[in-house]
């Protein structure tokens, strides 16, 4: 996809550019494992060290995942990437729309899997029947986005 987003013109162009990114940092995150271990990086640093985010984020009765904390701001700036495209699609490619808006649904999944699954509260059914839906979510979240990212290319070749 970063190789024919330079073929594009206009919006695409920086959708298709933007998504293969996207992509490319989430089979890197996956393969290295960096949400699991982001939390390392930030012990380097006296203002975001674990021991004060994890302080900071039980006061406020989060008691979950630490890497959904430390991806906010990432999590935010996809959300709202995500919504410009897909107002963008609704309007313009109506076909691509719902495939955007199952890989939103994807992402919320995951998300929400992840901060009721890490909590510890589970028995081992539960935790792995969400673990379960949390990879499949994922999966689904990247092959939507990959779908979305081809059928641009297809429509635009």
């Amino acid at each position: 996809m970063f190789y024919f987003s330079k073929l594009l013109k206009g919006n695409l162009k920086s959708f298709l550019l933007s998504l293969s990114i996207f992509l490319i940092y989430l089979g890197l995150d996956e393969l290295l494992q960096i949400h699991e271990n982001i939390y390392r990086v930030f012990e380097y640093f006296d203002l975001f060290h674990p021991s004060r985010i994890v302080e900071a984020s039980m006061k406020m009765g989060y008691r979950s995942s630490l890497w959904i904390l430390y991806y906010l701001p990432f999590i935010l700036i996809f959300g709202l990437w995500y919504g410009y495209w897909l107002r963008y699609f609704q309007s313009q490619m109506k076909d691509n729309f719902w495939i955007l808006a199952l890989s939103g649904f994807s992402l919320f999944t995951v998300l929400l899997t992840e901060v009721f699954s890490s909590t510890g509260s589970l028995n081992e059914n539960s935790y792995f029947c969400l673990v379960t839906i949390e990879e499949t979510a994922e999966m689904l979240l990247a092959s939507t986005l990959i779908l979305v990212g081809s059928k641009v290319i297809n429509k635009k070749n």
